[in-house]
């Protein structure tokens, strides 16, 4: 018994040293690492999906997302929701007209996504993504051809 309870407090202390490193790492590896620990966590300690701090779980997602990352995640509820999350990114990232990124239009305040084809092209270029969407973008550049 002396040997599962060593195994046990070595586990929590991986877990919280992973935890603290999570905000590092992409949103695939967050999302991978953070449902692993939480089905551990229900398996090893008769838990329930209850007594998960989900609001400690969404923190760790948002936190840090670097501008080529996935960002189309809402707050994570339940285990059922960071499957969802899990899944949309493993889509997202095969199928191009997917959204991967959600970004709010600097000039026109509107919500516009872009895909992982046009997330990379940007990433290669070693440019910063769009801060206005596609229409406020045209816009701009027809205002500085007449000028």
């Amino acid at each position: 018994m002396e040997t599962m309870d060593t195994i046990k407090e070595v586990q929590k202390l991986v877990e919280s040293r992973l935890i603290d490193h999570l905000s590092e790492e992409t949103m695939m590896v967050r999302v991978a690492c953070i449902r692993g620990i939480i089905l551990r966590s229900l398996r090893d300690n008769n838990a329930t999906e209850a007594d998960i701090d989900w609001e400690k779980v969404n923190d760790i997602l948002l936190c840090n997302i670097n501008q080529y990352d996935f960002n189309v995640v809402d707050p994570v509820k339940s285990l059922a929701d960071l499957c969802d999350i899990q899944d949309r990114i493993n889509s997202a990232s095969l199928l191009p007209n997917l959204p991967w990124r959600r970004c709010k239009c600097k000039d026109c305040k509107k919500l516009f996504y872009m895909g992982i084809d046009e997330v990379d092209f940007y990433r290669r270029k070693k440019l910063d993504t769009p801060k206005r969407c596609p229409d406020c973008r045209k816009a701009r550049k027809a205002k500085n051809q007449k000028n």
